[in-house]
């Protein structure tokens, strides 16, 4: 690994220069994903830089890893990473603000790259979901009348990580879920990670019970993770779609 690292370092660009990350990959190894943030090379050399100009350690593909990269001069990717919000109450000269501006009450694919540049957000309630289904259910129902939303389809990209650092510290309440199984916890546990103040929003163990068709005063201590771990049945967010809907028209917006 030191042999491969020391290739890759031997291989930067002068500092007046530049370089993409996947074509440093691409000429140092013969493959354009190997320095990518889950491959032991690109973690180890992102670390090796972060460390001699002083930065945040990187642990995941976002701002850290990006500025680590930025110091030796290479840049990351900034478009394949992605995350759908609606009505997001953003300001600044990040692209993505004017992006939202243009389109109130309609879906939108914001890429990490709209999300460079400077990011100001009006504080409010940010609904946080899982499947695309619940954003745009909720935009053919209430449009532009509809409270800021982030979905982060599937497991949380480093944009939507991003943007949800940048919701939280901005002041806005995150209230989050995803569908109740395994993998929604962690979901969940990233969101978490990003905006460790953020409250369920119907991810709880009533919620779950019910859906089942169980008693939820039963067990009235019982966490969402203990009902799962005894029923094992996954709900997922569609189940719940008019609830979820009730709940955004009526938050104040």
């Amino acid at each position: 690994m030191a042999e491969q690292v020391a290739a890759v370092w031997r291989a930067l660009p002068r500092p007046d220069g530049a370089t993409r990350l996947a074509q440093l990959a691409a000429t140092v190894r013969r493959d354009a994903h190997a320095l990518d943030a889950d491959q032991p090379l690109g973690r180890a050399v992102a670390r090796l830089a972060a460390a001699v100009h002083g930065l945040d350690r990187p642990r995941r593909a976002g701002a850290a890893w990006r500025a680590a990269w930025a110091a030796i001069g290479v840049r990351c990717d900034g478009v394949s990473s992605r995350v759908l919000v609606l009505n997001l109450p953003l300001h600044g000269p990040a692209p993505a603000a004017e992006l939202c501006a243009a389109v109130p009450g309609e879906p939108l694919w914001l890429t990490l790259r709209s999300l460079s540049g400077g990011l100001r957000v009006r504080p409010g309630p940010v609904y946080v979901c899982e499947n695309v289904t619940v954003v745009e259910t909720a935009a053919d129902a209430l449009g532009a009348r509809c409270p800021a939303m982030v979905c982060t389809d599937g497991m949380p990209s480093g944009a939507a990580l991003d943007l949800m650092t940048a919701l939280a510290t901005g002041g806005c309440e995150l209230h989050y879920r995803a569908d109740i199984d395994q993998a929604g916890f962690v979901i969940t546990d990233q969101v978490l990670s990003v905006a460790p103040s953020a409250t369920p929003w119907r991810f709880d163990a009533a919620t779950y019970l019910i859906t089942l068709g169980q008693d939820p005063g039963r067990e009235p201590t019982e966490s969402l993770r203990e009902a799962y771990a005894r029923y094992g049945e996954p709900v997922h967010e569609e189940a719940i779609l008019d609830d979820l809907i009730a709940d955004l028209r009526a938050t104040p917006w």
